[in-house]
């Protein structure tokens, strides 16, 4: 960089040939928003957040499983919180193309426990009458 003497204790800069002057700065960006991740249901293919759909997982055992926190390993499906998503996909073959794997009898009927409960959390809320 060349550098002149200009008024007794000021320096003017002039750009170096490789364009590293003080013009060449770009404004700083505004920060980009979180990734938010996308999950599909598997009975009624609607996208959610991960944190709004129930993921099922299946374990190295074969054993299939409600996953509250959703990081236990294996092979995982998501469904929604509604009653007709998880009959759907408890009485048809779709939770079972998604985890590669057949259901068996004991982890139906805790999954269907399981769904009861959930369904009654749903409507306890919103049911005032």
């Amino acid at each position: 960089m060349n550098y002149e003497l200009e008024n007794a204790n000021q320096f003017i800069i002039h750009n170096s040939p490789k364009g590293r002057g003080m013009a060449n700065k770009a404004p700083a960006k505004a920060p980009r928003p979180k990734h938010v991740p996308q999950r599909t249901c598997v009975a009624c293919r609607t996208t959610g957040t991960k944190r709004g759909l129930v993921r099922l997982v299946k374990t190295t055992e074969g054993a299939v499983h409600v996953d509250e926190t959703g990081k236990k390993s294996g092979r995982g499906a998501y469904l929604c919180k509604t009653a007709e998503c998880w009959s759907n996909a408890l009485n048809g073959k779709a939770l079972q193309y998604a985890l590669k794997t057949a259901i068996s009898v004991e982890d139906k009927a805790a999954l269907q426990a399981y769904a009861a409960t959930l369904n009654n959390e749903e409507q306890e809320p919103g049911e005032n009458a």
